[in-house]
């Protein structure tokens, strides 16, 4: 998540800090049943996904500022 906009940089980071906060981790290795576990992981690649969008969106504002700033 490196080169992001100023704006979107600072919303990674509020949600960084908030699921650190969270615990995350400490709750994945407490879990004992599949189905907590299965759960776990489909909503960590729903995070993963989310942040491959917050990425290519940050991209394509870049490009629409560059297009908008040469008109």
């Amino acid at each position: 998540m490196e080169n992001l906009d100023p704006d979107t940089q600072e919303e990674v980071e509020k949600i960084i800090v908030k699921m650190s906060s969270f615990g995350y981790a400490r709750v994945v290795a407490t879990l004992n049943s599949v189905l907590e576990r299965s759960q776990i992981t489909l909503n960590q690649t729903h995070i993963e996904q989310n942040w491959v969008l917050i990425k290519q969106q940050d991209e394509n504002n870049k490009l629409l500022r560059q297009l908008v700033d040469k008109k």
